[in-house]
């Protein structure tokens, strides 16, 4: 199998695999939606880095670095194992918007034992794989130049609807667990006023 097909069929499954998974989200319990620009936003800039991708794989027109390669597909295997298990924690909790219920409760379990947004950490996961496995690294920088610092800001915000929804038993929670690793090396996700 050529570099070309193999990355044609790369796209394709991760294509399919979005829309599966944007799908699922649409059998969740509907709540208050809070900063509802940020998908928008985010699902364009989504588009843009994987026309970008298959864009800048096309120009490029050289063999693929196995090595990278190799590490792109680890990576993205690791990111759909973690969105999947955290999905499948959050059950009918999943969404795709900032989005409080009234009867929502704090999950701590599965992924959420480990870190407080696993599936974040799998979509930063996924935006570095997806470049990787076809080499294209301009498409890289656009996604640390664009896609992460919006990230960031909606996890932010995700942040403040959690403490406003669950008050103390959400602070402790921040203590104890990082937001994006087993672990705590982001301080300022930790602290109420994100310094």
């Amino acid at each position: 199998m050529s570099g070309g097909t193999f990355f044609a069929i790369f796209m394709v499954f991760v294509i399919v695999e979005r829309i599966l998974e944007t799908r699922a989200s649409t059998k969740a319990v509907r709540g208050k939606k809070t900063e509802s620009w940020s998908l928008p936003v985010l699902f364009m800039l989504h588009c843009l880095i994987l026309a970008s991708v298959i864009v800048e794989f096309a120009l490029l027109k050289e063999r693929l670095n196995l090595w990278v390669t190799a590490l792109g597909l680890f990576l993205f295997g690791t990111a759909l194992i973690l969105r999947l298990w955290a999905l499948r924690t959050l059950a009918e909790y999943w969404s795709l918007h900032v989005e409080i219920r009234p009867s929502q409760r704090l999950i701590k379990q599965g992924p959420y034992r480990l870190m407080r947004h696993p599936a974040y950490a799998a979509i930063i996961l996924e935006f570095v794989a997806i470049p990787l496995v076809g080499n294209c690294y301009l498409s890289l920088g656009l996604v640390l130049a664009l896609y992460f610092p919006v990230l960031a800001l909606r996890i932010v915000i995700e942040e403040k609807a959690l403490i406003e929804k669950f008050g103390q038993g959400y602070e402790q929670y921040r203590k104890t667990t990082g937001a994006l690793l087993p672990f705590r090396p982001l301080a300022w996700f930790s602290s109420r006023d994100g310094r």
